[in-house]
């Protein structure tokens, strides 16, 4: 945003130092419509490339602390969310916006409506109502296309995501508690890879399930659009990946402990291999 205002100002010095600001009018529409094309490719690359930042988490204490907050409004996926309509603010009027700008936006909307139907249920039916007339209003101006047939969502469906972006929210913050541990980040690992995930109740696949409900109703053309959703899911990866560490952990932890430990004091004359894999290895 501050780099748009250095230019528009630098332009418009030119434009007092001519005699006739007219000369150049073409030349400040190319360029504009230039930057403008080159703006949203930056952003849309560094979108492309924010999960490789894990990369520089090289310690367990980091994964831990992020794990705190990752799914949080002001974890680095949702705040990334936030900050990118700000960034792009110079050109949010402009009929060239992109449809990864939309979903940004409708889903940063669905954010604020999901925050609404966790109010208590005395103002249950108030909350839906302004809800549903929020998310309408906000998702009318979206491009035609944006969802089949319509262009846009009808009330139910509107519902439907908000519904669903709390569940999916609400889920991310129960797996807080079941990486707070080796131990039980293990059990959780243990979960994801031993139940049913259409069916299950933990938390990890109700997210998942909830995520690919939001998909399935709020669709925009473009294969620029898949990295929007990598971002919104990338909570969900983060603990998905932080369960596997931690596991691995505890496995070591457990090989450690009740095989290497057995074995220390083993004589060079027995068969280690009979005291491993024996009747009573």
């Amino acid at each position: 945003v501050d780099g748009k205002k250095s230019i528009d100002q630098f332009i418009a010095d030119i434009e007092n130092a001519l005699t006739d600001p007219l000369i150049i009018a073409g030349m400040k529409r190319d360029f504009y419509l230039w930057y403008q094309a080159g703006y949203f490719e930056s952003w849309l690359g560094f979108i492309i490339d924010f999960g490789k930042g894990k990369k520089q988490m090289t310690k367990r204490e980091d994964w831990q602390i992020l794990s705190n907050s990752v799914g949080h409004k002001k974890g680095p996926y949702l705040s990334l969310m936030d900050t990118i309509p700000m960034e792009l603010a110079p050109f949010s009027e402009s009929e060239q916006k992109p449809e990864w700008v939309r979903l940004i936006e409708d889903l940063n909307e669905l954010h604020d409506q999901a925050a609404g139907l966790r109010l208590k249920a005395g103002a249950a039916g108030g909350v839906l109502n302004r809800a549903a007339s929020a998310v309408k209003t906000r998702m009318a101006s979206a491009a035609p296309g944006s969802v089949p047939g319509t262009g846009r969502m009808d009330a139910e469906s509107m519902m439907k995501a908000a519904k669903s972006f709390m569940v999916y929210q609400d889920s991310l913050n129960a797996l807080v508690p079941m990486v707070a541990s080796q131990r039980s980040a293990f059990e959780l690992a243990a979960n994801i890879y031993t139940e049913d995930p259409a069916t299950s109740g933990i938390p990890f696949f109700l997210a998942r399930r909830e995520f690919q409900k939001l998909k399935r109703i709020i669709v925009y053309p473009g294969k620029a659009t898949e990295h929007i959703w990598n971002i919104l899911e990338g909570p969900l990866e983060f603990y998905h990946e932080y369960a596997l560490r931690e596991a691995a952990c505890q496995l070591q932890k457990k090989w450690e402990e009740d095989v290497l430990m057995e074995m220390r004091d083993v004589s060079a004359v027995q068969n280690i291999n009979a005291l491993m894999l024996g009747s009573d290895g």
